[in-house]
């Protein structure tokens, strides 16, 4: 097996405890040789690694240099320490669709934004995530094109989902695209948009979202069968409701 050096390599390889599963390494890597793997960490095909280093300066794992991120993000270099970050005007709100409002986690207000961006034609389609259709314990990244398809993104996850790997698929799409994710799978993009690679310019919208947990992918599994339910026979899994 080829010996590939660590140091040109995600957090994931030198220090797993660090790697934050966001995806950013898979869909950077021009060779393909990294993939999602067993509990949604990045693995590797060692004969088609070429070192090239770019999975590491994408990585949002090993350290946050908030200086440079305000820098890619506001154009200036004016850290604010405090929780809030760089805040130019708060909202409170909810959706005025009576069916979204109903299924979000807080109002509807992600998916009313991204519904608009969708009727507006302003995007042609968005990156949001969901439960498994197949496997209802696991979460899952997909491009949202339709009203439908956004309520099933509604609620939250509180599961580990590599979000950011399905920029390999849409450097490949044709349009323009909304994002809405984590912190970590932000400051992968954000990385991306440091390095001016060519995905970066497919995304038209970014919207963060906070994060309270993300639990181990196993977990949900783990809490069937701790109250003697068979995982096979689930056919629908919400966190919240």
């Amino acid at each position: 097996m080829k010996n590939i050096n660590p140091n040109s390599l995600s957090v994931a390889f030198k220090n797993k405890e660090l790697c934050t599963r966001s995806g950013t390494c898979v869909a950077v890597c021009p060779e393909d040789a990294l993939f999602i793997g067993k509990d949604f960490y990045p693995e590797i095909i060692p004969e088609k690694c070429t070192e090239c280093g770019l999975c590491a300066n994408v990585c949002p794992g090993e350290s946050v240099n908030f200086k440079e991120l305000t820098q890619i993000t506001f154009g200036h270099e004016n850290v604010d320490d405090s929780f809030d970050g760089n805040v130019i005007k708060t909202f409170v709100g909810y959706s005025t669709d009576d069916k979204i409002r109903g299924g979000g986690a807080g109002g509807g207000v992600i998916t009313g934004i991204l519904w608009d961006l969708l009727k507006r034609k302003i995007v042609d389609g968005c990156i949001v995530t969901r439960m498994n259709p197949k496997q209802p314990y696991y979460g899952e990244v997909f491009i949202a094109r339709t009203y439908e398809e956004l309520l099933q993104s509604q609620q939250s996850k509180y599961i580990v989902i590599p979000v950011n790997a399905i920029l390999k698929e849409i450097e490949r799409l044709p349009g323009k695209f909304a994002m809405a994710a984590l912190p970590c799978q932000i400051h992968g993009f954000r990385l991306l948009q440091k390095l001016d690679h060519p995905i970066t310019k497919k995304i038209e919208v970014v919207i963060g979202l906070f994060c309270a947990a993300a639990m181990e992918p196993f977990v949900a599994i783990e809490m069937m069968e701790m109250r003697k339910v068979n995982h096979k026979e689930i056919i629908n899994f919400n966190f919240r409701d």
